[in-house]
């Protein structure tokens, strides 16, 4: 039997509950606070930029070469205490920050230790899984859970801020780490199951009835295109391996991933560079975040009824202009203009966030989508990773942003020309996708 069936449907379908946990992780885990502790920190111990961010660089490139590695895990039994077992090492090496007094601790911890704990509760873990738990609502599902991404910018950033202003950096540091035990270590255990099936449950919380009258309503509807998700062919790791359209995408997103890092690390500084207060900044910082974290679900919905392609592509059109722009203004007179520019950027990383990940499990199926993803993972990582260090490196050498502001338009233009010219690799089958075995990948 591929399904054993539960003793009794549950109310709430589990997925829901894998959504709200990788919500919480992706708040508490997630890049955005780390800006917050640039300035106090080369300041203090009279580091670079560049050293600064050359740490954030370390640790995204360990972090993709792990992830060819931690993928093949999600789509077995593990995944449960990949996910408890980093959140404990990513908690207690944030922890240990507080004692660093060297640029080689700095990056010993933060680019090498963290990076073995936030590999299990990295995107490609948490994406990954709920890509498994949902095929029909996967647009939601992931979109849901990467507004934990915002929510960390919107909230927890701040909290941090007042923080480093009140304590120091050193008791954020340990006050972040301790957040992060409690929140992630406990919760794991009880919650992250590998796919529905384990569990005698079927994707979005469908019976096998339900799943096969949608499908065949969709194969009857001639009047729009067949969603992918009711007709996903399930690739091997190998088998995607051989198309050409997994190795477009890889590049694709990785062009469109240079800006991620780079406004993540450095957005704080460079306002402040312009003239801006840290709390001014940080609030700027955190409007940003708050237009991403409203437009995700928005995104979420559509990517499940439209080509996800071409959300992606708006999504990142609506980043260019912004990239263009804010170089261009001062503190003086560009408050407005700031603020209208970062709602249109965050905007737009709501689109990139949720929709390359629907777009990877569209095209490639849910059975081996963890091992799938880590063959991309330490390309697009390695790009995010590289447009970090060039913009540190940029203003080192400058003094401003501009230079690396207007080089992430240019790569963001030729991200959208890009995915709309790749298509779903072979053919759609056209029957439902098949219930996942129990007993393994």
């Amino acid at each position: 039997m591929s399904i054993a069936p539960p003793a009794r449907r549950p109310r709430i379908f589990h997925g829901w509950y894998i959504v709200a946990f990788a919500f919480v992780a992706q708040t508490v885990a997630g890049p955005y606070v780390f800006s917050m502790f640039f300035r106090p920190m080369t300041e203090e111990l009279h580091w670079s930029r560049g050293d600064f961010a050359l740490a954030n660089t370390f640790s995204v490139v360990v972090g993709g070469g792990m992830g060819f590695f931690v993928g093949p895990w999600v789509d077995g039994r593990r995944g449960r205490w990949l996910v408890m077992g980093g959140s404990i090492i990513a908690g207690l090496s944030l922890a240990s920050l507080a004692f660093v007094d060297d640029l080689w601790q700095f990056w010993a911890l933060r680019g090498v230790v963290y990076v073995f704990g936030s590999a299990g509760i990295s995107p490609l873990v948490l994406n990954a899984t709920l890509s498994k738990w949902f095929v029909r609502h996967r647009g939601r599902a992931i979109s849901i859970a990467s507004m934990g991404l915002s929510a960390g910018a919107v909230v927890l950033a701040p909290a941090v801020a007042w923080v480093i202003e009140v304590y120091g950096w050193r008791i954020a540091w340990a006050v972040q780490g301790g957040i992060l035990l409690v929140a992630l270590v406990i919760p794991a255990l009880l919650i992250i199951r590998r796919q529905p099936e384990d569990i005698g449950l079927m994707p979005d919380g469908d019976t096998e009835a339900s799943a096969r009258a949608m499908a065949a309503a969709a194969a009857a509807n001639t009047s729009r295109r067949p969603r992918l998700a009711m007709t996903e062919h399930q690739w091997t790791r190998a088998e995607a391996m051989h198309t050409r359209e997994l190795w477009m995408l890889i590049g694709i997103f990785g062009l469109g991933m240079l800006p991620s890092g780079a406004m993540v690390l450095h957005l704080v500084p460079f306002l402040q560079d312009v003239g801006f207060s840290l709390g001014l900044a940080v609030f700027i910082y955190s409007f940003e975040n708050l237009w991403a974290f409203f437009s995700k679900p928005v995104w979420g919905y559509y990517l499940d009824q439209f080509d996800p392609r071409h959300l992606v592509a708006l999504g990142w059109g609506f980043k260019v202009v912004p990239l263009f722009v804010l170089p261009l203004v001062g503190s003086d007179y560009g408050l407005w203009i700031v603020l209208a520019m970062l709602a249109l950027y965050g905007t737009g990383v709501g689109s990139g966030q949720t929709g390359q990940e629907v777009i990877w499990a569209h095209y490639f199926g849910r059975r081996h989508i963890g091992a799938v993803r880590s063959v991309a993972m330490p390309f697009t990582i390695i790009f995010s990773a590289g447009g970090t260090w060039f913009a540190g490196a940029a203003w080192d050498v400058t003094g401003s942003y501009t230079l690396s502001f207007m080089l992430f338009a240019a790569l963001s233009l030729i991200s959208m020309v890009g995915i709309m010219l790749i298509r779903p690799p072979g053919r759609e089958v056209e029957a439902p996708a098949e219930p996942l075995a129990a007993t393994g990948p």
